[in-house]
């Protein structure tokens, strides 16, 4: 199954916040027509928040195409 994971550290005291955190974030292509997204985080050595969200933006025609509004994508 096709995938790329891409993955972050982010040393204790980064942005203020405690502890040494490890992210990912692997996008797999499941099917033809779907994709999954799985991210995890991993506090290292101390407690520390973490809120994990997405914020990817796709133009399914292309880069150049114009607008996505005859686009239909369904979530769940």
């Amino acid at each position: 199954t096709p995938s790329i994971t891409f993955k972050y550290r982010s040393r204790d005291g980064e942005e203020g916040y405690p502890g040494d955190l490890s992210v990912t974030a692997t996008y797999t292509l499941v099917s033809k027509t779907t994709m999954r997204l799985d991210m995890e985080a991993i506090a290292e050595n101390k407690a520390t928040p973490v809120n994990l969200a997405q914020h990817t933006y796709w133009n399914l025609a292309g880069h150049h195409s114009g607008n996505v509004l005859n686009h239909h994508i369904q979530i769940w």
